[in-house]
């Protein structure tokens, strides 16, 4: 067990801020308010600390924003067709263990700005409106004039653009997007 107190618990949390942000981003859809998930996330995390301490930090950490995500997902899902289930969050959740681990993949994250900075400037405005100001792919269909369909399949092939990319820079290949 470690034992931490609740400052250094929340400095280590807020040290793995960008990795822990990433895995919410991961497992939410774009309309989830992933920084009101987060808070949530430090909340109980600190409580635990407050109560006693925990075994593996950032594993504990890991598994509280997991279960914050489904139950934000819960949430999304009554009030919307959500399609991202428990069991698809549970799977994602392993495969970013695989991935990142506990490290927090910061070489994923810098292989991406990389590749990001590769694309066309309208491919990097259509992600920042979709991801980054969480625009629907209606609202970006409408402003583009283009159906929803050819959006979500720029959308796809940009997605595979940028994990060929980011696996190449990982492998140290450097691979063009």
């Amino acid at each position: 067990m470690e034992d931490l107190n609740e400052e250094e618990a929340l400095k280590r949390i807020m040290e793995m801020r960008s990795s822990l942000f990433s895995f919410l981003v991961m497992l939410l859809p774009p309309e989830a308010d992933v920084e009101a998930v987060f808070q949530e996330v430090v909340l109980g995390v600190w409580k635990a600390v407050k109560a006693g301490g925990v075994e593996n930090f950032e594993a504990y950490v890991y598994g509280v924003a997991k279960n914050q995500a489904k139950q934000c997902l819960r949430k999304l899902g009554r009030d919307r067709l959500v399609l991202c289930d428990g069991p698809v969050l549970e799977h994602l959740a392993q495969e970013w263990d695989k991935q990142v681990g506990f490290s927090g993949g910061n070489d994923r994250q810098d292989a991406l700005r990389n590749c990001l900075g590769k694309l066309k400037g309208e491919d990097r405005s259509r992600l920042g409106a979709y991801y980054g100001d969480r625009q629907t792919i209606r609202a970006l269909a409408d402003e583009e004039d283009r159906s929803e369909a050819s959006l979500q399949q720029i959308f796809h092939r940009l997605r595979v653009k940028l994990k060929g990319c980011i696996e190449g820079q990982i492998a140290g290949e450097g691979e063009p997007v």
